[in-house]
């Protein structure tokens, strides 16, 4: 499996979001982001935030159900607490991305002159 990290590409900007940018200790391989660009993108579109959020509830489970919390001695491990951080910060990117504002305008036309100046007005538009 390979490991890359390169910030300009969506691999790249995933592992940027899930600070699993040391390629030497990865968390994560290139395929594996690669399924959760695919298993979060939406007729045909990508938003590497939901691959992101994906990969973090991924790392929120597995530390959750590895670590668990432990004490001995000087050494304490807080796995589900650990895991609600990351849990909560997938959180927050799924939330930009439901958020982000969305644009749009419709045009009605009740008569053939404002239906002529609709027509007119969108074709300058195109230039």
């Amino acid at each position: 499996m390979s490991v890359t990290y390169d910030p300009t590409n969506n691999i790249g900007k995933v592992r940027l979001l899930t600070t699993d940018t040391d390629i030497e200790n990865n968390i994560f391989s290139d395929e594996e982001i690669e399924q959760f660009l695919s298993l979060t993108s939406v007729d045909g579109e990508t938003d590497v935030r939901l691959a992101a959020s994906l990969g973090l509830e991924t790392m929120a489970a597995s530390e959750a159900y590895v670590q668990k919390k432990i004490s001995m001695l000087d050494l304490s491990t807080d796995g589900p607490s650990v895991a609600k951080s990351l849990r909560e910060a997938a959180k927050r990117l799924r939330d930009q991305v439901e958020n982000e504002p969305a644009f749009g305008w419709a045009e009605m036309s009740l008569n053939p002159e404002v239906t002529y100046e609709i027509i007119r007005n969108n074709a300058l538009r195109e230039y």
